[in-house]
């Protein structure tokens, strides 16, 4: 795109000031409704008018001011009152300042487009997007929470009443919000005092709150009582059984605890924890999902107590609403009036969220009720660590007998343990409709069915005589019928549905017989049990043909269990496993062992499918079995025919998921996945680099770099904003993708679990392409790991450089050095995992991506650089994604608010984020922190003044810290293998007194890790926003940990960002047995190194400027050591791992130790601060203030803390450790030396006395070549300097470097500060270079004088010429008044001070000064959170000459916010007097002449250190505002160096302005003494000089004339008439068979045939015309060189023989007699003929002759000198010339231009006005096709001659001539010319003429036509035939006809014309146009006319 002009730009900027003034008019409006109504509002609410209403005096006061940080300080303004306003109050100030700022902000983003010449985003009103743009609905069906059955039965004993009540009835309602519970952290003080064993601890702890509970609860409810308790163990994965016997003894009678003890289960325990103290939606999704974690089984059906209606709580749905509650049978029929009602539950909700994508394969366990022992065989088969059971007597507990199902799903761990989810039946009861329909459901979706049959309880033999025959038949129980009939059928429905599977491996388990028993009749009894299960699962009746029977059946023969021990039970099942299946069973692949048949069914490919499939499949099931029941009972039949309906769909996957995995489908490259799906945070990223990477050139760019290098760098500048440009179009045009409109939708309707599942689907899409890279990633970290470890030898120590074991070959990897055996397989190694790492990122999409895009959209709408949310869905609004988002929140999902590569900080444009690229500082909020204000007014953080506590986490990859941060506080991080934390998340949390912000990081040292600075910028961030950091470590405590601490103390220190002093805590995983000593010793340890870095910190400083808990709080008891989170054990013959009881233990005893840990580094904060106010010396320390008050309020702290890192921290953050900050520092200081002595001291002095020798020379310089000479001595001195000094300071580098090689190891340090010794250097030269430029322009300056008059003395002999006797002292005047301003002009430009030259050293010098600060590291200063000074940051010159150099009062005012609490009203007093003190030290450094030096701003930047840390306020000002506050005075001072520097200039400017013009009036009067009366000789010489010239000018004129006719005469031997122009354009075409001259002359033959004449005529033109230019030119100024000549040699003759009488004619004869003995004749005779002659009258005597000779020789000298301006005149006379002749030419050939109406040809006739004496005439004619005739059949060419007889008499049509009108008809082709054209026929007998009537001889079949006619017609054919694809081009309406025979005859191969030539045989035909003659020969013609007026003036 072209740029615009600066006007344009101009314009654009000022109509955004024209908008932001109007912004400043509404807030003024705001203010006065605000003044009008604050007496009414402070009444209404009881508030002091003074507190009501926030002030916005300050707010429109900085509005008219238009920056955008004065809007920050005005919005903490009004935030700050609105603590103290009513609630009506604050809502009119918010949303009223929130439209001011969100339109100050689009204001301000289109000001920055106006400024880079952008076009402005058009952002418009949403419409309605096309059908095609808009996502589909989400159409699904409404499935309910719960099913309960319709059989509702009265709980008859008083045991159920009792035990039902004690534990809880449920109560009816849903609600979409989870429990506070999940959201509160549980702080037990008692338990942190430890006297025993953790475990015994714990039981203390439960039975204190169980026992406080059940007396409080007295009798009801007392799992709601104990819920904080329960809902804490689970969270910390502890299972509930780990409390029952608590629970079990905490009756208050006799009867209570018989009941307890007996009855009480872990599953009553969890069922009335869920499902009767939390309502149905997400707070028991959330229970269930907690509750898998700890391996523990989940009850999906079961029988209870019936939700008891309106009894409380639960918004949002109840039981009559059909979305909530279903119910089976169509309503609930009552057993009993009154009174608690039982009844079985289906709870699909509560697994949702669990299964809400398919898991494992699914293995049903069922059997028949009489067969005892199916869960307790279950459990040792899988080793499950807990399982319920019902046991073999009856309970009294009507709950415990109904049926129910358990699922028991592989989520303990993130890797399978068993691969697969169990589904448990207890007590099938086929008459129970939820039990047969929930059984047929998982029946149909499992990949293995294990049949417990018990073959004494299910079979009976037959009675009568034929009980003892061999060939029994056995009899079955109804119940094992109704399993087995209800399999088949469930088998058959899943085989059925489209696409069919396979059905069930059914594992039969046969009971009761005995395995050693090996009779017949045993034999021949599990035999037929076996054929008859068999049988009936194939769906054959009994005794029917076994080849009908499809299932695999495997059969094993169990052993009685359930008297065995724990060893002997442990010895059966292993070998139950072992054993192959029983020689009858039935399998395809052999007989498999039982562990073999388990396997399989664990690695099948069929996957148990997704909850909202499943309930979706029951319901069709349910639907069937109960219209068959019904059936059934019509007919009056027991008999029930089972029979399932095909599965509804055999997709493991819902709607949701198969339309999400159908829009993932468009995207067909997973490379482009990340663009298209999510195209603003792809841009958005993309952007954040590139503004990154601007930063750096503007920043590093100009130090460092050669100049060249230097322009180079700043070129690619150029590049960047292109690129920007480009990014920025392609997010405001890219249309959301169509599975970012599904989740908009989910959002839209606020529905969270949807979008749960949405993520859970994402991340089954992400994980099938992931899982292929992760197992080579795999691969290769093993093998990178093996080769590090053989490299590393016996050193051992190489594995210490990685923080722990778990990730350590990574950072290993990354600290590894090249001199490895196999250095090359290792950088390899190294590349494949960056490259799969990169793959891995294309595809790691999660619901965080769809989040932060939503949030990102939203931004792009806040700025107004598109509409935005509209976009996505028309009713998709701000406050739609804010009040999911936060529901989002609110139910325990974390914050991502670090993210991306490189990252990136909540939700901001990036040209918001970096202020110093936009123009504006960071101003407003993003989508993040509006949702952290509506937090704090949810949570009343402001109101209830909740203390906030922060607590983060950091420790290396994979060390279990989000594993850590969920035990501990309950929190819902992601954990996987490898990297799971991406950036930084927070989850909120509370307790009873505190809030509770968490942060969990990526890990550190990891091979994925960004760059070398980032695990530093993590630990950095945590720091510096956090109460307390757990350094997770697995392992012991290493000199890692120092390492890492040292450098973050050492920025933290220097950049100034903690607002407190964070606690330190350490917790050591997977270690055991390390006593409390060994753990004290090792944070001793730390605690020493971090010690010494801060001595060594401040060495130079005053002792104890500052100690360690300043910074951090480290205590020795601050360390805790954890077990393993699993345990690896044996059970049953499996290795299972699973969650650990201890872990949790500890967990909870870490917990209290965290809150141990905070409240002692507070109380030691508060102790350091009474000893700081104290003590008048002691400085306050930076983390002496109080910690955040509010979420926004840490948010924005934590949003300056990121933006300091990212652009100031690298600096701080490079160096691995201490000691290479420390190496850093001493090579500094020896630079510093290097450059005090080499540059400072030598170059200086050397440089200082070339200049004033030099200066000498210059003095006495004659002319300016002089002072050239001596100007290049000096550089070429200074350059040699320049070279010998850099050589000897880099020398002396080295050898000091070399010196000390074993302290100094780190090639990139050394390197680095070598490099650096060439700014400096760079910076003196530049500023003697300046020093000696000015003394080169004042010594140019006075030889411009000294030429300036004699110049003006030779002026006035000119004007003497010119003038004659009529000179005057006026005229005097007035030349030299011209003359002066000229040299006064040059000399004002090159002495005129350049504010952007003195800008740029100014800015130099700052920067060199602060990277010096900077690299002070031992030394404390205020400026390590201060970056480079940009240009734009200084703003334009307007800017800097309004700084406040000469200000003593009101600095103060425009630096500080107007609002600080607790600021002391003399703060803005202390930086005035600040700033008139840093402006004195600025004017001493800054000498009279104006230079400027490194020096001289260290010296500033150090006395505005001293004075701000020595002041207590102004200290106060930079711990409240930052590193902002010092950034903005390290602006300004600058600017005001800037403007004081540009002053002295200016001043001395002046001066030399003064003394210049001192000497004007001198010379003036000089030169006026000369001027005398004007003298003859003068006129004379103009005159004959005069004549002489223009003779010779018309004698070359005529010359001109003569080449013109020429080419004239050549052009009429080849076109001598329009005829025979005509004639030769048609043999040049289609005679010569040139196929595109034939297209020309059928689009335009009279354009064509000038096309011909114009290629003739340049052809001819361009020899002639350079022959003949050539020759006038040197003719004519030999002409002049040789008159002047002669005339000097006639002088000096006429002298010697002093001739008195000598006159004008005499003296041209005596030179045409020197001119006639000239060699050159032509010459000669040119001059002796122009030579000038005058009549009588005319002919003066000449009395002075040398005089006349003079001023004659300078007339012809002037006219010489404009020889230039002559030869131009002869080219162009030539080219006037020429053209008149072209066009007279053009007109006689090209003659009448009218063309035939049927074939198009051109009229031969010389003249377009012979109608009506003589009509128009054409020789030759062709076929009309070539003239666009077309027959209306098919629009097909017309190929007739137009002269055939048969073209005449066809009809012919056109179209109307106006639109609308009727189509024109004509006859035949006269009829037509009659009617149009009568032109071309004879006037008087309206007859075609005879060249154009029709014959016979033309017709297309005519055979005896002449030869001539014949090859007329034949040439017309074979341009047809050639050319007709290039002229359909033309003639579009024409259509192409291929029938025709003899076009493949005369079509010639390979020359054909095709298609796409037409635009190129166009283009050439209209290059040159007769219209653009025509002009052109009127430019000439008024071009001869100008020149003749010019010579007339040169004359």
């Amino acid at each position: 795109a072209a740029c615009p002009s600066p006007d344009a730009i101009i314009a654009s900027v000022r109509g955004v000031l024209e908008e932001i003034e109007q912004v400043k008019r509404e807030a003024e409006r705001l203010q006065g409704n605000i003044e009008k109504n604050k007496a009414s509002l402070g009444a209404s609410t009881g508030v002091p008018e003074a507190t009501t209403l926030p002030d916005l005096c300050r707010l429109l006061e900085l509005l008219q001011q238009a920056k955008p940080r004065n809007l920050e300080e005005a919005r903490t303004a009004v935030q700050l009152r609105q603590r103290e306003a009513s609630d009506k109050t604050r809502e009119l100030i918010s949303s009223a300042y929130g439209k001011l700022e969100a339109r100050m902000l689009q204001l301000l983003y289109k000001g920055r487009q106006a400024l880079d010449g952008e076009a402005p985003a058009e952002v418009s009103a949403s419409k309605a997007p096309s059908k095609e743009g808009v996502a589909p609905p989400l159409v699904s069906p409404a499935m309910p929470l719960m099913t309960i059955s319709s059989r509702v039965e009265a709980a008859s004993s008083l045991q159920d009443h009792a035990f039902l009540q004690l534990l809880g009835l449920p109560e009816s309602g849903a609600s979409k919000a989870a429990d506070s519970c999940f959201g509160r952290v549980e702080v037990y003080e008692r338990f942190s005092e430890k006297t025993g064993a953790v475990e015994d601890e714990f039981e203390k702890l439960c039975r204190a709150a169980v026992t406080e509970a059940r007396q409080r609860c007295g009798g009801r409810r007392l799992v709601a009582a104990l819920k904080p308790l329960l809902v804490d163990l689970v969270k910390r994965r502890q299972r509930i059984s780990s409390m029952l016997n608590t629970l079990r003894n905490c009756g208050l009678d006799k009867f209570e605890k018989n009941l307890l003890r007996k009855h009480l289960q872990p599953r009553d325990v969890l069922i009335a924890l869920t499902f009767s103290s939390m309502p149905l939606g997400p707070s028991q999704a959330r229970m269930m999902a907690l509750v898998a974690k700890t391996d523990s089984p989940l009850p999906l059906m079961f029988g209870w107590a019936l939700p008891q209606p309106g009894a409380g709580g639960g918004s949002g749905g109840s039981l009559g609403d059909s979305t909530v509650v279903g119910v089976a049978g169509g309503g609930a029929s009552s057993a009993g009036a009154g009174g608690l009602q039982l009844c079985t539950q289906i709870h699909w909700g509560a697994l949702r969220e669990l299964f809400c994508s398919p898991s494992h394969p699914l293995v049903l366990s069922i059997g028949t009720r009489a067969t005892l022992g199916k869960s307790y065989l279950l459990q040792s088969l899988y080793a499950l660590q807990e399982c319920h059971f019902r046991g073999g007597s009856s309970s009294p507990l009507r709950i415990h007998t109904m049926p129910s199902i358990d699922m028991i799903g592989d989520f303990a761990r993130e890797e399978p343990l068993r691969g697969v989810t169990l589904a448990d039946v207890h007590s099938y009861d086929p008459a129970d409709e939820l039990c047969e329909a929930l059984s047929a459901t998982l029946a149909s979706s499992a990949e293995m069915v294990l049949l417990h049959i018990s073959v004494k309880s299910d079979f009976s033999a037959p009675a009568g005589d034929d009980a003892d025959s061999d060939d029994e038949q056995l009899q079955a129980s109804d119940e094992l019928l109704e399993i087995l009939d209800l399999l088949a059928a469930a088998g058959s429905s899943a085989a059925s549905s489209e696409p069919p599977q396979a059905c069930p491996t059914f594992v039969l388990l046969l009971r009761d017989a005995d395995p050693d028993e090996s009779g017949p009749a045993e034999q021949s009894r599990i035999l037929s049990c076996m054929d008859f299960v068999r049988q009936r699962l194939g769906g054959a009746e009994p005794g029917g043909s076994p080849e009908s029977a499809a299932p695999v059946v495997l059969m094993w023969l169990v052993p009685p269990l359930t008297s065995l021990g724990q060893a002997e039970l442990t010895n059966e099942v292993k070998t139950l496993r072992k054993s192959r299946a029983h020689p009858s069973s039935s399998s395809p692949q052999g007989l498999p062992t039982l562990e073999e048949a388990l396997a399989r069914a664990a690695k099948a490919g069929r996957k148990f499918s997704s909850m909202p499939v499943l309930q979706e499949r029951y319901t069709s099931f349910a639907a069937h079995l109960k219209h068959e029941r019904e059936t059934a009972a019509r007919h009056s039949t027991s008999k029930k025919t089972f029979s399932l309906p095909r599965a509804p769909s055999n997709s493991e996957y819902g709607s949701l998921a198969q339309r999400m995995f159908r829009e993932l489908g468009t995207v067909v490259d997973d490379e482009g996945l990340l663009p298209k799906l999510f195209p603003v945070s792809h841009c958005h990223q993309q952007l954040t680099t590139l503004s990154q990477q601007r930063q750096q050139v503007f920043n590093r760019g100009r130090d460092y770099l050669e100049p060249e290098d230097r322009r180079r760098l700043e070129s690619s500048a150029e590049g960047l904003d292109r690129e920007i440009a480009r990014l920025k179009r392609i997010r405001q045009q890219a249309p959301p993708h169509a599975l970012f409109k599904t989740f908009g939708q989910l959002v839209l309707f606020g529905d969270s679990e949807r979008i749960m599942e949405f993520g859970a689907y994402l991340n089954d899409w992400k994980q099938l392409r992931r899982a292929p890279l992760q197992e080579q990633k795999l691969q290769f970290r093993k093998e990178l790991d093996k080769l590090l470890e053989e490299a590393s030898g016996d050193a051992g120590d190489g594995a210490a450089s990685g923080l722990g074991g778990a990730g350590g070959g990574g950072a290993a990897g990354a600290a590894a050095s090249d001199a490895t055996p196999d250095a090359r397989r290792l950088a390899e190694l190294r590349a494949e995992l960056a490259e799969l790492q990169r793959r891995l990122d294309e595809v790691d999409v999660s619901i965080d991506s769809f989040w932060l895009e939503l949030m990102l959209w939203h931004e792009m709408e806040r700025i107004g650089a598109r509409p935005g949310l509209s976009e996505i869905d028309e009713r998709l609004t701000f406050a739609a994604c804010k009040t999911c988002y936060l529901s989002w929140v609110r139910n325990g999902n974390p914050v991502h608010f670090l993210h991306s590569a490189p990252l990136q900080f909540g939700a901001f444009e990036p040209l918001r984020w970096h202020p110093q690229l936009s123009g504006a500082s960071l101003f407003g909020s993003d989508f993040i922190g509006d949702i952290m204000r509506e937090l704090d007014r949810d949570l009343g953080i402001d109101v209830r003044r909740r203390p906030l506590l922060v607590i983060s986490v950091i420790g290396v990859q994979s060390s279990g810290k989000s594993t850590l941060m969920n035990y501990l506080f309950g929190c819902s991080f992601a954990t996987h293998v490898g990297r799971c934390t991406k950036g930084l998340y927070i989850s909120l949390l509370e307790t009873k007194k505190e809030l509770i912000v968490i942060l969990d990081t990526e890990g550190l040292l990891s091979v994925e890790a960004r760059d070398d600075v980032f695990d530093k910028q993590v630990a950095l961030m945590t720091m510096a926003c956090s109460d307390l950091v757990i350094v997770n470590n697995r392992g012991e405590l290493g000199r890692h940990v120092g390492d890492l601490f040292q450098v973050c103390l050492f920025a933290l220190y220097h950049l100034k960002l903690a607002r407190i002093s964070p606690a330190i805590g350490f917790v050591l995983q997977c270690l055991s047995m390390v006593n409390q000593q060994q753990q004290y010793e090792w944070v001793a340890t730390v605690k020493k190194s971090l010690e010494e870095s801060v001595q060594e910190l401040q060495q130079k400083e005053r002792p104890q400027s500052f100690k360690l808990q300043d910074l951090v709080f480290l205590d020795s008891e601050s360390i805790f050591v954890m077990p393993s989170a699993f345990n690896d054990d044996v059970h049953y013959g499996l290795q299972v791992s699973r969650p650990t009881n201890l872990y949790a233990l500890k967990a909870l005893q870490l917990r209290e130790k965290v809150f141990q840990w905070i409240g002692r580094a507070k109380a030691s904060q508060k102790q350091s601060r009474a000893a700081a106010a104290g003590s008048s010396e002691s400085d306050a320390p930076a983390g002496s203030v109080s910690s955040f008050a509010s979420l926004s309020q840490w948010y924005e702290h934590a949003r300056t803390v990121w933006q300091t890192l990212s652009m100031c921290g690298t600096d701080l953050l490079q160096f691995k450790t201490m000691r290479h900050v420390l190496m850093a520092q001493q090579l500094q200081e020896f630079c510093d030396a290097l450059v005090q002595k080499h540059i400072n001291e030598r170059m200086s002095a050397e440089s200082e006395a070339s200049i004033e020798r030099l200066t000498k020379e210059l003095r006495g310089a004659k002319a300016a070549s002089d002072v050239h000479a001596i100007d290049n001595t000096f550089r070429g001195r200074l350059d040699s300097l320049r070279d010998s000094t850099m050589q000897e300071m880099q020398h002396e580098f080295d050898e000091f470097v070399k010196a000390h090689n074993t302290k100094f190891t780190d090639d990139q340090v050394k390197s680095d500060k070598r490099f650096s010794l060439m700014g400096p250097m760079r910076r003196k030269y530049a500023s003697v270079d300046s020093l000696w430029r000015s003394a080169v322009h004042l010594a140019l300056e006075q030889r411009s004088m000294d030429h300036l008059f004699e110049e003006i003395s030779a002026r006035v002999t000119d004007l003497l010429q010119e003038q004659g006797a009529s000179v005057n002292v006026q005229n005097v005047e007035r030349v030299f008044e011209e003359k002066w301003s000229q040299v006064m002009a040059e000399a004002l430009q090159k002495q005129r001070p350049h504010l952007q030259r003195i800008v740029d050293e100014v800015i130099g010098h700052f920067n060199a000064a602060l990277t010096n600060l900077k690299s002070q590291f031992r030394k404390a200063h205020i400026f390590h959170g201060v970056k480079a000074l940009t240009i734009h940051e200084v703003g334009t010159d307007v800017e800097v000459c309004s700084s406040f150099v000469s200000s003593k009062k009101g600095v103060g005012d425009a630096l500080v916010p107007s609002m600080i609490p607790g600021l002391a009203p003399s703060a803005k007093t202390q930086v005035d007097n600040l700033w008139i003190k840093l402006v004195d030290s600025m004017r001493l450094e800054v000498d009279q002449q104006g230079h400027m030096s490194d020096t001289a701003a260290l010296k500033i930047l150090n006395r505005m250190n001293s004075e701000m840390e020595s002041g207590d306020q102004l200290r106060q000002l930079m711990h409240r505002l930052g590193s902002s506050f010092v950034h903005r005075i390290f602006i300004e001072i600058a600017k005001a160096t800037m403007h004081y520097r540009f002053q002295i200039e200016q001043r001395n400017y002046q001066s030399r302005i003064s003394e210049i013009l001192g000497k004007k009036q001198q010379k003036l009067w000089e030169i006026q003494a000369r001027v005398d009366s004007g003298k003859r000789e003068v006129h004379c010489a103009k005159v004959w000089a005069k004549t002489f010239v223009d003779t010779l000018d018309a004698h070359f004129k005529s010359a001109v004339g003569r080449m013109a006719q020429e080419i004239v005469s050549h052009m009429a031997n080849i076109l001598t008439n329009p005829a025979n122009a005509c004639e030769m354009a048609i043999e040049r075409s289609f005679t010569k068979r040139n196929w595109r001259h034939v297209v020309m002359y059928a689009i335009d033959p009279t354009q064509y045939l000038f096309m011909e004449f114009h290629k003739e005529w340049e052809l001819f033109k361009h020899g002639l015309v350079d022959q003949y230019c050539l020759e006038l030119k040197n003719n004519f100024g030999s002409c002049l060189r040789l008159a002047e000549s002669r005339l000097r040699d006639l002088l000096s003759a006429e002298m010697s023989e002093s001739v008195p009488d000598m006159t004008m004619n005499r003296l041209s004869q005596r030179l045409r007699e020197a001119c006639a003995e000239l060699a050159d004749e032509s010459i000669a005779s040119v001059l002796c003929s122009c030579l000038p002659s005058f009549p009588a009258e005319a002919d003066y005597a000449l009395e002075n002759l040398q005089q006349f000779v003079q001023f004659a020789g300078v007339e012809l000298q002037r006219y010489r000198a404009n020889m230039r301006q002559t030869e131009i005149s002869v080219e162009r006379r030539m080219e006037v010339e020429i053209a008149r002749q072209k066009a007279n030419c053009w007109k006689c050939i090209c003659g009448c231009t009218a063309r035939c109406p049927g074939c198009g040809t051109k009229c031969n006739l010389e003249s377009e006005n012979h109608w009506p004496e003589r009509p128009h005439e054409c020789r030759r004619h062709l076929y009309p096709a070539f003239n666009g005739w077309q027959k209306q059949e098919g629009r097909k060419p017309f190929l007739l001659h137009c002269r055939a007889k048969a073209q005449w008499q066809i009809a012919r049509t056109r179209p109307p001539i106006e639109p609308g009108g009727p189509e024109r008809y004509w006859d035949n082709f006269k009829e037509m010319l009659e009617d149009e054209h009568p032109d071309w026929l004879d006037p008087m007998s309206r007859l075609p003429l005879p060249s154009m009537e029709p014959l016979h001889e033309y017709e297309e079949d005519c055979t005896s036509a002449p030869e001539n006619i014949q090859k007329e017609i034949e040439e017309n054919r074979r341009a047809w035939a050639n050319c007709k694809d290039a002229l359909l081009e033309h003639f579009t309406s024409m259509a192409d006809d291929p029938d025709i025979d003899w076009l493949e005859k005369f079509k010639r191969e390979g020359g054909a014309l095709e298609p796409e030539d037409f635009v190129s045989i166009r283009d050439e035909l209209f290059a040159v146009t007769p219209l653009e003659s025509l002009d052109v020969l009127g430019d000439v013609v008024a071009l001869d006319d100008t020149l003749d007026n010019q010579s007339m003036h040169i004359a």
